[in-house]
């Protein structure tokens, strides 16, 4: 039996009975609860731990349940999937202070990301004696699974409490009692709904089978509205100021992760780069998730950094409080040309970022260079960090570079492919890896080679679109066309048609190789209109 003794605390609230405040007590029978409806949740929570009656021996299925309470029997009952549990923190509510029967489990939960004040108001306290409503439940929930190793991320404009109705949260409840409220009774049967939610969840099946599969009623539109088993669609911020980031990722729809490239290392060992919590806090009510990319391509910098316990647990430390005090979802990791003697220091290191943040509710992933690119994917374990983090970005772009002065495509479908495939041999669970795909793709200066410049996609296609590409050439072995055009100051570039076909085709790999997802450098290369287009592989066959 999974026995949660914190729990047993003190409920001081006139809510409850009149009981003592001591007299929580875990029982493989109740003296009150026959016939009750609830009566199978009750037993079977009580029987994991999850929930708890009294010493005298009753539930008291029909007293109505606090906030706090009903927030201690979350924590328990979703701790196998979120690995939440109460620890001490800080304080962060006036009215929850040390000593408070649920200090641990309001402090764990705040820095999990479970409190969310755009959904629950908080501005005066948290207010752990408050009658607990289905909003309450319902937020605390969804905010949990945000935060989870899921990524279940709230469909644009949709409320918590409107989309976990739709799944079928408070099925099983009777319809003589409020609508607003719960009662003890209530908690039970909505707690075994959402673990049941959470099993399905942990073994892949989509949200709407799962819950008719178990009895349970939900609205026939249910698997649409949940992202958790949709693909990740990943894009990259890059450049620009914290405000027009912030509008290129309303705009764009298509994407339900984004990754904000603000957080890179100093000399002195420092992530330097700061983004307000109102940047996550607006792209969390798109539905988005929002990851902090912390990177560095300095291999002196990542020698210092990772080659000690001290300076790796110093690195997790700075991540984890920026993580926090952004109110980002998770952490990317972009160390890139990183010194092959470091291969175990950096795997050990994304062990220990990884164990700090899913304490916290939050995920991590890694980007990493494809095998073929020499010094630059040395020190990548593939394997091992697969299933260590939750996603591992693939850079499957730059096939030629800006470095190179032979004109050549950014991403060859041929050479995308082999790079994938390496990846899978090495064991990267497919369910871990994000395959990388570029919105642009570069152009050479046909009389000198060594001038080279990007072109975003939207140009490219634009380009093509108004016939300013007056020559074309087929490349087949990269089976790629090849188009020349002029410049305003007549010279002449060649560029390789990493365009939508291209695109289109690697998505189609991506659902091929039943993958995590895909992920897009960088986010403004497209425009808003561009990404049917983009996604048409994703689509089509996901």
């Amino acid at each position: 039996m999974r026995k949660k003794i914190w729990e047993k605390v003190a409920i001081v609230t006139s809510l409850l009975s009149s009981l003592p405040v001591t007299a929580f007590a875990n029982t493989s029978s109740y003296s009150d609860i026959a016939n009750n409806f609830a009566q199978s949740a009750i037993m079977q929570l009580t029987a994991a731990g999850d929930i708890h009656g009294y010493a005298n021996g009753t539930f008291q299925p029909n007293a109505l349940i606090t906030r706090g309470q009903f927030l201690a029997y979350l924590m328990n009952t979703l701790e196998p999937y979120t690995n939440i549990r109460p620890v001490p923190h800080g304080t962060y509510f006036p009215d929850v202070l040390p000593g408070n029967w649920d200090y641990n489990v309001i402090g764990s939960a705040a820095v999990a990301g479970w409190i969310n004040p755009y959904w629950i108001d908080v501005r005066q306290g948290f207010h752990e004696n408050f009658q607990a409503s289905r909003g309450d439940a319902a937020s605390f929930f969804v905010a949990a699974l945000q935060h989870s190793k899921f990524h279940v991320t709230l469909p644009q404009g949709e409320p918590p409490l409107q989309y976990v109705t739709k799944l079928g949260i408070f099925s099983g409840l009777p319809s003589s009692g409020s609508q607003v409220y719960f009662t003890r009774a209530d908690a039970a049967v909505v707690l075994e709904n959402m673990l049941t939610i959470c099993r399905q969840l942990a073994v892949g099946q989509p949200l709407g089978v799962a819950m008719q599969a178990t009895g349970l009623t939900p609205s026939s539109t249910v698997a649409s509205t949940s992202t958790a088993q949709k693909p990740i669609v990943l894009g990259f911020n890059y450049g620009g100021s914290v405000a027009s980031n912030l509008t290129e990722d309303k705009q764009d729809t298509a994407v339900n992760t984004v990754v904000y490239d603000g957080f890179h290392l100093d000399s002195a060992l420092q992530f330097q780069g700061s983004l307000p919590a109102s940047f996550a806090d607006t792209l969390h009510t798109y539905g988005k998730q929002v990851w902090g990319l912390f990177g560095s391509q300095q291999p002196s910098l990542l020698t210092a950094a990772l080659s000690s316990t001290q300076s790796r647990t110093a690195l997790v430390q700075q991540i984890a409080s920026v993580c926090t005090n952004s109110h980002l979802n998770g952490a990317n990791i972009d160390f890139e040309d990183v010194p092959a003697n470091l291969e175990s220091d950096l795997t050990s290191f994304m062990q220990q970022l990884t164990t700090t943040l899913h304490a916290k509710g939050m995920a991590t992933s890694i980007d990493v260079a494809v095998p073929s690119a020499g010094s630059w994917s040395a020190a990548y374990n593939y394997g091992q960090l697969g299933k260590i983090v939750n996603d591992e970005f693939l850079m499957t772009y730059d096939q030629h570079w800006s470095g190179d002065s032979t004109p050549g495509p950014v991403a060859s479908l041929s050479w995308v492919q082999s790079n994938l495939q390496t990846l899978l041999q090495d064991g990267v669970p497919a369910s871990h890896l994000v395959l990388g795909a570029p919105l642009y793709t570069r152009a050479w200066q046909t009389s000198n080679p060594t001038q080279m410049h990007s072109v975003p996609i939207s140009s490219m296609e634009a380009m093509l679109a108004n016939g300013q590409a007056s020559h074309r050439s087929f490349d087949a072995s990269a089976n790629q066309w090849i188009d020349v055009y002029n410049d305003p100051n007549g010279v002449q570039w060649e560029f390789w048609q990493d365009g939508m076909k291209t695109l289109q085709s690697i998505g189609a790999l991506a659902v091929q190789n039943h993958l995590a997802g895909i992920g897009y450098w960088q986010l403004g290369n497209e425009s808003s209109t561009q990404w049917s287009q983009i996604l048409a592989g994703v689509v089509a066959q996901g």
